[in-house]
């Protein structure tokens, strides 16, 4: 069951939210935004190149008995925000996390004792292009000067390296023909970097090697790939999305066809496996709202939908699950791979795109236990 919370204006198009990670502000949302300028100066300037204006929202979440809302922390106007993802772990006891904007830059930000973001450091990503997405490598592997991957609109790779408060580009390839969508790491074995383009292909790079070749292209997806995460908690298994509006389950050691497959009726902008070790997936499915999956089969070559929230009427790019568990009861139930095992109670940020809107919202089930009871 599927329960709107709140409804949030975020003045400027939404496209990105992320819950923070770390103990202690597992309660703190981002939201990213861009808008392109529509001044007086820039239209009556045709030559001009588009500015895309962006702004960061930060919110806590409040729990007031059993009612959860967003309580608006800070502001930050910037360069149009394509993308954000914290860090998976503190480094150097700070909480971090890095973006990417319409200006070709990858930043990174601290959050600070009042829950408000300063900045830390920066680096481009090339001339004349947008940052479109990145990825940690330190998600199942600590690090304390971890390797972030970027993609950008003119189809390279970037490899950055944090190390004591600096970023550093240790690698950058021509990856795609057009737009590389996506990239994100495999967790389990961070020298192997995936990508995804709009020329329909699904790319894996190993940095050990020269990056001029990639190790497989798969073809697979018919369409533009625009999401891909490995699986944080299980080796070997990777989602990818596309605008094919396919979900697919790979074998990362046999990447010839997916284990898996479901369409959700819409393009799948981004995946999120559930942060609390079970085998949901959660989706934003573009012109289909956000479907949360359940993925415990998928050796099996089973994927079931299990929520459509469709209360957003716009694009929808952006959505996360929050770490803070909402029942505190399911942090002992929760098994690997069981979800039969476990009452899923989990708080939802989505965000869509031309109404401007972030909505807070809880899915909770446990049909499947009680179902399970009954045969028992």
């Amino acid at each position: 069951m599927a329960k709107t919370l709140q409804v949030l204006d975020t003045e400027y198009s939404a496209d990105s939210v992320e819950w923070c990670p770390h103990d202690g502000y597992q309660d703190i949302l981002l939201c990213g935004t861009y808008q392109l300028d529509q001044s007086k100066d820039t239209q009556e300037d045709s030559s001009a190149p588009q500015t895309r204006l962006g702004k960061l929202h930060t919110y806590k979440l409040k729990q007031e008995q059993e009612n959860q809302s967003l309580e608006h922390v800070q502001t930050t106007d910037m360069p149009g925000i394509l993308d954000i993802k914290w860090c998976p772990s503190f480094i150097d006891s700070q909480s971090l996390f890095g973006l990417v904007n319409s200006i070709g830059q990858l930043q990174i930000y601290q959050l600070n004792e009042d829950h408000k973001t300063d900045f830390v450091t920066s680096t481009e990503l090339g001339e004349q292009v947008l940052g479109l997405s990145l990825d940690w490598a330190n998600r199942v592997h600590n690090s304390s000067d971890p390797e972030i991957s970027c993609s950008s609109s003119d189809g390279h790779i970037s490899i950055c390296k944090f190390h004591q408060g600096q970023l550093k580009c240790t690698s950058n390839w021509k990856a795609h023909d057009f737009e590389a969508w996506i990239t994100a790491f495999n967790y389990w074995n961070t020298n192997i970097v995936y990508s995804g383009g709009d020329d329909c292909k699904l790319k894996g790079w190993d940095c050990r090697q020269t990056t001029s070749s990639p190790i497989f292209v798969s073809k697979r997806h018919s369409m533009g790939v625009c999401s891909i995460q490995c699986h944080p908690f299980k080796e070997n298994v990777l989602s990818t999305g596309s605008y094919d509006e396919n979900l697919f389950i790979w074998d990362t050691r046999n990447m010839r066809s997916p284990l898996a497959e479901t369409k959700l009726g819409g393009g799948v902008w981004r995946i999120k496996w559930d942060s609390q070790k079970s085998d949901y997936i959660l989706t934003a499915t573009m012109y289909n709202g956000f479907h949360v999956i359940d993925a415990s089969e998928f050796s099996d070559g089973k994927l079931s939908v299990v929520c459509h929230y469709d209360k957003q009427e716009s694009i929808g790019y952006g959505a996360d699950i929050c770490y803070k568990h909402s029942v505190d009861s399911d942090r002992q139930d929760t098994k690997i791979g069981d979800n039969s095992s476990l009452n899923f109670n989990r708080t939802i940020a989505t965000c869509s795109f031309y109404d401007h809107v972030l909505h807070l919202w809880n899915f909770s089930t446990s049909e499947k236990s009680q179902n399970k009871e009954n045969k028992d």
